[in-house]
């Protein structure tokens, strides 16, 4: 036994030194040969060490084993795979994008449709829909679904309803078709039925483009439309107005039958009092001037926001006292009374000037007017009229 252990052990370190000494004598090679082994995996570390982000699923292409792994979907998260290999990763999150589509309406009327649509891929299924469809899945597999659905609901209806009235019911029926075509359905006939690849979440119907001139006179009609119903609600308005009034003179009529045998003047002045209260207290400018009448009821004055002309100014003779100078007049009528009126009116009145001629002082009443073609003279001194003198004949 001993000596088995002892030629053991004899080998073992024969093995040693011979390892030994292959590696110092090969030391220069072997770091040359890790150093480009290094190299080699940092340059393709992007395809060894693959990091899947959130919300994403990876499919994975094995270049020497069969293809495409369709049995496992590589969550999010580090993932190890042969350089050789190729991870393709999907978006599973819910993506949202939008189409235009040209429509025939039922009268033959061509439009542009523009639908926006929002849905994901199913994760459990993305080794499959990398298989057998591709990253370009949208243009495959949604957009012609959803343009045939497009064209068949729009060519049910017209420009009108498709415009404005049955808008959120086309859309409604889009949605249910696309729903149908996506649902999995085990014992259906084609691939694309059976695996459920995407989940349809909703579609919109965001803008219908129609020819300017159907726009232009479809809002014409709409606005024609709410001007008719304004006229509906103004008729009916002025229904409920003049029921009011019919209300309003009842109720009128009803109060003066009622009141009629106690109207007095005690009760008429007592109306009045609280009326003068009542406008005495707004805020109007005003002037109350308390009434002499009967009834003692004041007397409002308003408007004193206009310009008032002041009163003219008195004659002198009225400011000292004295009487003012009464009207002349150069009628017969009044031409007795001249003297008389003189002796009243022109007694205390200042001297006028004298003539230019005679220097004469002349009254008042010698400075009159002159007399009219029709009216007799009259003497100055005496009062009384002359007899005219009748021109010479030629």
């Amino acid at each position: 036994m001993t000596s088995v252990v002892s030629r053991l052990s004899s080998r073992v370190g024969a093995v040693y030194a011979g390892t030994v000494d292959w590696i110092d004598t090969h030391l220069l090679s072997l770091g040359l040969g890790g150093l480009l082994i290094l190299l080699l995996i940092a340059a393709l570390s992007p395809r060894i060490f693959i990091t899947i982000p959130a919300g994403h699923e990876g499919a994975l292409f094995k270049r020497f084993q069969g293809g495409t792994d369709v049995e496992q979907a590589y969550d999010e998260g580090f993932h190890v795979v042969w350089p050789w290999n190729t991870m393709y990763i999907y978006d599973v999150r819910f993506q949202n994008q939008s189409s235009t589509f040209d429509a025939h309406t039922s009268d033959g009327l061509n439009l542009v449709a523009d639908v926006a649509f929002r849905f994901r891929v199913t994760r459990r299924n993305v080794p499959l829909l990398h298989k057998y469809i591709g990253p370009d899945y949208v243009q495959k597999l949604i957009l012609p679904s959803l343009g045939a659905r497009v064209r068949e609901e729009v060519s049910r209806h017209t420009p009108e309803e498709v415009y404005s009235t049955k808008r959120l019911e086309i859309q409604q029926r889009i949605r249910e078709g696309m729903r149908r075509e996506f649902e999995m359905d085990p014992e259906a006939d084609t691939l694309l039925q059976r695996v459920e690849f995407i989940e349809l979440d909703e579609i919109f119907l965001r803008d219908v483009e129609l020819p300017e001139s159907l726009q232009k006179s479809m809002v014409e009609k709409n606005q024609q439309l709410q001007m008719m119903l304004e006229y509906d609600y103004r008729i009916e308005r002025e229904k409920k107005e003049s029921e009011r009034k019919r209300i309003e003179a009842e109720g009128i009529r009803q109060f003066q039958d009622i009141v009629k045998d106690g109207i007095t003047d005690r009760y008429l002045m007592w109306k009045g009092i609280d009326a003068t209260l009542q406008l005495a207290q707004s805020p109007n400018s005003k002037v109350v001037v308390i009434g002499t009448s009967k009834t003692g009821l004041p007397i409002l004055l308003g408007n004193l926001d206009a310009t008032l002309t002041p009163p003219a100014l008195e004659s002198p003779s009225r400011i000292e006292g004295k009487p003012s100078l009464t009207p002349l007049s150069n009628t017969p009528e009044t031409a007795g009374t001249s003297k008389t009126t003189e002796s009243t009116s022109i007694a205390p009145a200042l001297p006028l000037p004298t003539d230019l001629g005679g220097g004469e002082t002349k009254t008042t009443s010698q400075m009159a007017l002159p007399p009219t073609a029709n009216a007799p003279a009259t003497d100055t001194t005496t009062g009384k009229p002359t007899a005219k003198t009748p021109p010479a004949s030629k």
